[in-house]
């Protein structure tokens, strides 16, 4: 049998002040009736908006539109201090946001949303969850349930550990 044809688009999301370089992935040919959010991870291997093009793909030929936004926390934006990680958590966030709108456009109000969020992808992934109750599911794939605990380890933060973990806390996917 012939598989159904699946368009692959390289995009810029407009998110205010940010430009999203994301692919946008779906049928071809007719209109999608559900909708997946790809958010990726920090790693060696695939750890850029590529990690899930594959299952994209895939569910695109069972009629699934799908954005795959490319991150910028922790890749581009290395963590430094409470003040300015605070602000990146949350740029990230809206990032995302902007992603899912364009996700949501054009899908019927009625076709169910998820969410696949990989390491840092999931972490930022979770205030998305909480924020915006369009996404009806979600994947969360090896999430750090305290930012501080990603952080502090592998990057050099300024001030007082103990004050910097309290002052990520009220965005810790674990809250």
């Amino acid at each position: 049998t012939r598989q159904p044809r699946v368009r692959t688009e390289d995009v810029v999301i407009d998110a205010g002040d940010e430009r999203v370089e994301a692919y946008i992935v779906g049928p071809a040919a007719g209109a999608a009736r559900a909708g997946v959010l790809f958010l990726h991870w920090l790693g060696e291997h695939h750890n850029d908006r590529s990690q899930f093009l594959a299952e994209a793909r895939a569910l695109a030929r069972e009629g699934v539109r799908s954005v795959l936004p490319a991150g910028r926390l922790p890749w581009q934006v290395p963590p430094h201090d409470a003040v300015s990680d605070v602000a990146n958590i949350e740029v990230e966030v809206a990032r995302q946001a902007a992603a899912l709108d364009r996700l949501a456009d054009g899908l019927p109000e009625e076709a169910p949303i998820a969410l696949v969020g990989h390491d840092f992808g999931a972490m930022s992934g979770t205030l998305l969850l909480s924020r915006r109750p369009r996404i009806s599911a979600a994947v969360i794939i090896a999430a750090s349930p305290r930012w501080a605990e990603w952080f502090l380890p592998f990057w050099k933060i300024d001030g007082d550990p103990f004050d910097y973990a309290r002052a990520l806390a009220p965005l810790d996917p674990i809250e």
